[in-house]
């Protein structure tokens, strides 16, 4: 333990003698204009530039030292570096802007099918931004989608010197997501339909036809939702019970449950067109809650 804190400390003064360097740089060239302000001038122009080139060097290279300790890292630890680089979960590490600093056979071979080069998190989701990292504390997962696949991102954070890394490791959930959709699709919503002026219809037209026009209604009502596939049954003379299919209703949403435009068309002598309603349980945690709906 403590030779791993004096190795941190170690590369913690390596990282910063740029900056110590700089304030040295100030100091001399301070000294010097009040010596002599030519002089002074000349040493604060060179300390200028000597610093702008220590800072580019610091940053620039930043990037190639995480990757140079990532790979210490896994050669100091050969059996997990190699069960990590086997692993069949794709698995990879990133920087605050989530540019790759390593990445595992699988991970290798996943963006090897993709003909644009992903060289970040960003680049391959980009609906995780640089601002989504920063605002990772410990560890978050995410739902998104690479080469029409989709996928659970799991990012966890780590800092090395106060440098922020991203431990990233791929799920593919889309035959979960899949089954999950088909499972929705097949579940069964019960519904009523109800004859909003029934009396009044029947009085409008005569006596002997009543039974016809309820005939027609109740053969337009079968029709329609045996093209469904769903099942219709009349439970009183204006009130209709029915069960479909979650994937039907939504095809009935798409043509605006055409059924109630349909039956007002029904005349057969009535002064007053059939009008009609429905209401749906498609909420509840169970069919007899979905019925209470």
């Amino acid at each position: 333990m403590n030779q791993n804190k004096k190795l941190e400390e170690l590369f913690a003064m390596y990282l910063r003698w740029p900056l110590y360097l700089a304030a040295a740089l100030i100091v001399v060239a301070c000294i010097t204009l009040g010596i002599d302000k030519i002089a002074g001038l000349v040493v604060l122009l060179l300390t200028i530039c000597i610093l702008a080139g220590l800072f580019w060097l610091y940053f620039s290279s930043k990037k190639n030292i995480l990757k140079a300790m990532v790979g210490f890292a896994k050669r100091e630890n050969s059996t997990e570096g190699r069960l990590t680089q086997d692993l069949d979960v794709p698995y990879a590490l990133s920087d605050e802007k989530g540019v790759w600093i390593w990445k595992n056979n699988a991970f290798e071979a996943l963006v090897a099918a993709d003909r644009v080069e992903r060289s970040s998190v960003t680049g391959m989701f980009p609906d995780i931004t640089v601002e989504t990292l920063k605002n990772i504390v410990t560890r978050e997962d995410f739902h998104s989608s690479y080469l029409e696949e989709k996928y659970r991102v799991y990012i966890q954070r780590e800092e090395i010197d106060e440098t922020p890394i991203f431990a990233i490791y791929l799920m593919n959930e889309t035959e979960l997501v899949q089954l999950k959709d088909e499972v929705e699709n097949e579940e069964l919503v019960v519904g009523l339909l109800y004859l909003d002026n029934y009396e009044e219809a029947m009085e409008s037209v005569e006596e002997v036809r009543r039974s016809l026009l309820i005939a027609l209604v109740d053969r337009k009502l079968n029709q329609y939702f045996s093209a469904f596939n769903g099942i219709v049954k009349k439970l009183e003379k204006d009130k209709y019970f029915f069960v479909i299919k979650r994937s039907c209703l939504r095809k009935m949403e798409e043509r605006k449950f055409e059924l109630l435009e349909d039956i007002k068309t029904i005349n057969i002598g009535n002064k007053m067109n059939v009008t009609a309603s429905i209401g749906i349980g498609a909420s509840g945690q169970g069919y007899s809650e979905s019925n209470e709906y």
